[in-house]
């Protein structure tokens, strides 16, 4: 089933990558254009929401015979507490912060490489503001991560760990079909996979997502209004691209600093995450045994076995609160040792038909970012 699963993936995402792609050239001829500016976010809408959202689910629904809740578990859709909703925010804005700085440095790059940069001009009404909060940061947060917290590293699974934080960050990067956002898009998705792996739940990577993105759109919508918040952003932007030695160093300070405070904060998610899993774990082990007891007193009732109602718990773990079972951790570490290398995802070969689609969506869509940097972004520059 894993392997079914895994070119069923591999297929639904080769299908993602030649629809965007398709889109991106009729968009460069303006197809569209006839539909005006309520058309554009009318087809934005339905890509991320049909492509990138339903098509996966119900595919998947299908392919495995499961109940959509089913799915949407499969997919990560894990609760998280307060407490993980606010790590996620945190980390959100250091991730734009890392992610303003890595992208000067990479378009400081690109243009001494002799690409011109495509300035895209956006209009600074309130109501834009919005609109592009909805298409930008919460639907693609949304459904961009579906498509590849969800689905994609679902079926990559047989990669391993590793394996799988690089290609699915890679084919993030690259589905963006865009040479001025594939670098830190790359590593933004191999950083989000990361953390689905940390926090057992797709919606951190949703919540930090979303952060980055709108935060870029309000800096945006302030550089429009000339207020002073989009101005400082705009001049880091701009001493980096000038620059190139001094960007450099303040690129690295920046990092290090943020680097030692994200270890800090996917530490912080990492134990709020565990704590949120090990309630739902036992809630749902106690859930059990409660059943079992009630079926064992209806068995005793009948055979006329009264001695026996309502016997104890022989599982003690059954009831074992989150202290005494990281005292149990702490006392038993072989056998942590023994359930961690059980629990780890294993390396298994690849069927050749999943490769094939795998490598297919790559190429395809490395070669549509690979023509925004021969030809300027306007050569392939979408809706989406």
């Amino acid at each position: 089933m894993e392997k079914k699963y895994a070119f069923t993936s591999s297929l639904v995402y080769f299908i993602i990558v030649c629809c965007f792609i398709t889109l991106r050239i009729l968009s460069y001829f303006n197809v569209f254009a006839f539909m005006g500016e309520g058309g554009v976010y009318f087809i934005n809408a339905f890509f991320q929401i049909g492509i990138l959202f339903i098509f996966p689910i119900l595919v998947s629904k299908l392919v495995s015979k499961s109940k959509t809740k089913d799915v949407f578990y499969s997919f990560g859709y894990e609760r998280i507490s307060f407490k993980v909703i606010l790590v996620s925010f945190a980390i959100g804005v250091l991730v734009y912060v890392l992610n303003t700085f890595i992208s000067s440095f990479f378009f400081t790059i690109l243009t001494r490489l002799g690409y011109e940069y495509t300035f895209v001009e956006s209009s600074s009404s309130v109501l834009s503001l919005v609109l592009n909060l909805i298409f930008v940061a919460v639907l693609p947060a949304i459904c961009e991560e579906n498509a590849h917290r969800g689905m994609l590293m679902l079926g990559n699974k047989q990669l391993g760990v590793n394996g799988n934080i690089i290609l699915t960050g890679l084919m993030f990067g690259l589905l963006h079909l865009n040479i001025e956002q594939f670098f830190y898009a790359t590593l933004i998705g191999m950083f989000l996979c990361y953390i689905a792996y940390a926090s057992g739940s797709i919606f951190p990577c949703m919540i930090i997502h979303f952060v980055n993105n709108a935060l870029s759109v309000i800096f945006s919508f302030c550089v429009q209004r000339g207020l002073s918040a989009g101005g400082l952003m705009h001049a880091i932007n701009v001493v980096m691209a000038k620059n190139i030695v001094f960007g450099t160093i303040v690129l690295f300070v920046v990092l290090a600093f943020s680097i030692l405070l994200m270890k800090y904060l996917v530490r912080k998610l990492q134990v709020y995450s565990f704590e949120d899993n090990y309630k739902t774990s036992q809630k749902f082990l106690r859930d059990m045994q409660a059943k079992v007891n009630l079926y064992h007193d209806i068995y005793n009732i009948k055979t006329g076995n009264t001695k026996d109602l309502d016997a104890p718990d022989s599982y003690g773990m059954f009831n074992m609160s989150l202290e005494e079972f990281r005292e149990f951790v702490k006392n038993n570490p072989d056998a942590v040792k023994e359930v961690v290398k059980d629990e780890t995802p294993k390396k298994s070969k690849m069927e050749m038909r999943t490769a094939v689609l795998l490598w297919a969506s790559i190429v395809l869509s490395g070669v549509a970012t690979i023509f925004t940097f021969v030809f300027g972004a306007s050569f392939i520059w979408g809706v989406i």
